[in-house]
């Protein structure tokens, strides 16, 4: 293998060398689609607990000013993290990062397979292997897959 982690020896058939570029760019997808998906959880969850937290507070607040705007801001509040836990639930976001992560792995694992490969003998195998895991791994949107640079 040459001085770069995913450059491959010459030698090795150009079938290989396609699909461990393949294998690396799917690994890269899942890795940030899994990066993106903890994000949105991690943003979505601290947004409800912040509109939550708010709500509360406000309940307990006396508005001697009269201001109206004050006194839908508890409710709207109150709602908005009502909102916003039923989008936390709903997306799943939390359950479809380990889904990538774990795709991701799976990916960085028969790239590495493929590194040691020096013969197209294993293919049909690893070909197989490449159907498993994409049968269990959730899809990545193109433009995931595009940004691995």
């Amino acid at each position: 293998m040459g001085g770069d982690k995913n450059e491959m020896s010459t030698e090795v058939d150009p079938k290989i060398k396609e699909l461990h570029a393949r294998a690396l760019k799917a690994q890269k997808g899942h890795y940030r689609a899994a990066e993106i998906c903890q994000r949105k959880h991690f943003t979505i969850g601290a947004l409800t607990i912040l509109a939550a937290a708010l709500a509360s507070a406000l309940t307990f607040f006396s508005n001697p000013a009269s201001i109206a705007a004050l006194d839908y801001l508890g409710p709207f509040l109150g709602t908005a993290a009502a909102v916003g836990a039923s989008i936390q639930t709903f997306s799943r976001h939390l359950e479809r990062y380990d889904q990538h992560r774990v795709a991701a792995v799976k990916y960085g694992s028969l790239a590495r397979r493929l590194e040691k490969s020096d013969s197209s003998s294993e293919i049909d195998e690893i070909l197989l292997e490449w159907d498993r895991i994409a049968e269990g791994s959730p899809l990545t949107p193109y433009s995931y897959r595009q940004k691995t640079d």
